[in-house]
């Protein structure tokens, strides 16, 4: 399907209008956007609250659920095969799409799936 009037998707397959290159964005809710993979500002980088930093151009998908004790609990599988799991304060997302720009605040993030 492709994309509605707010940018959201309604199926994370392969769809009409949406490029291969595009990252994916679940929200909590279930809701789904894309965004062109040039275009994602989600604070520069993945940064845990130990000090570790993840370059996006290594992530392959993050997912994302509250912590106990603040901030969020994060799973990033690694394009290279690996995963590294921690605790980060994450920043809202902001990406753009054919529609034009949009933000998903942070506790709203479920899953974001990048093109490696």
């Amino acid at each position: 399907m492709p994309a509605d009037s707010s940018g959201a998707v309604k199926d994370s397959k392969k769809q009409p209008g949406v490029p291969d290159k595009a990252v994916r964005i679940v929200k909590t809710n279930g809701e789904q956007f894309w965004s062109y993979d040039d275009k994602v500002n989600w604070c520069g980088q993945l940064s845990f609250k130990n000090g570790q930093t993840i370059p996006y151009e290594k992530l392959k998908e993050v997912d994302i659920s509250p912590a106990e004790r603040g901030g969020f609990n994060v799973r990033a599988a690694l394009a290279a095969g690996t995963t590294y799991e921690g605790v980060s304060d994450l920043c809202s997302f902001d990406g753009e799409n054919a529609l034009g720009g949009f933000r998903v605040d942070a506790a709203d993030l479920k899953r974001v799936i990048f093109p490696r």
